[in-house]
């Protein structure tokens, strides 16, 4: 489960660069949507993930 909340949290530093960028002009509304909705669609993927390793983790009573 480390792994996945490494990559979550890099993912908001990735997210907080990148809105930066488009704050600064330095990418345009389209490349920001985009990326934004590849950055949206990433993190419900590692939520998943840490979601589905967190259950197995814990037993079933």
């Amino acid at each position: 489960m480390e792994k996945i909340t490494q990559c979550i949290l890099r993912l908001d530093t990735l997210k907080f660069l990148i809105s930066v960028a488009w704050e600064g002009k330095l990418i345009s509304n389209k490349q920001y949507e985009n990326i934004a909705l590849k950055f949206e669609e990433i993190g419900r993927m590692f939520g998943g993930w840490k979601k589905g390793v967190f259950q197995k983790k814990t037993p079933v009573n």
